[in-house]
């Protein structure tokens, strides 16, 4: 039953984000939503349990996390796509100029958090 139940709420979560591409997300508030169902369905689908810190919240250029070692790192849109995987040491910051404006989450270990690029 538990399966059913988790088969049934990830076709209604795939159908809710595409319905949400579908009409185009224009604003942030939109696209941050989508992002935080992403972000619950990551964590319950790969039992991601801490949240990442991730700084500056909004920017145009580069953005740091908290590791504490040489980590894989995936940046995910607003609609669960992986746009750019790189490992990244501690202190290491990570060069996001190239992607498009929007919300969007990162993944390190069992860790996940979001940033915003303008």
């Amino acid at each position: 039953m538990k399966n059913m139940k988790r088969i049934l709420l990830s076709l209604i979560l795939t159908l809710f984000i595409k319905v949400s591409v579908a009409q185009q997300i224009d604003s942030l508030d939109s696209a941050s939503f989508v992002t935080e169902i992403i972000i619950t369905e990551m964590a319950e689908n790969e039992n991601i349990i801490e949240e990442l810190k991730v700084w500056p919240a909004e920017t145009s250029f580069k953005v740091s996390i908290d590791i504490d070692h040489l980590e894989t790192v995936e940046i995910k849109n607003c609609v669960g796509r992986t746009v750019k995987t790189l490992k990244v040491d501690k202190g290491q910051c990570i060069n996001v100029e190239t992607l498009i404006p929007g919300s969007y989450t990162i993944k390190a270990g069992n860790k996940v958090g979001k940033f915003i690029k303008k």
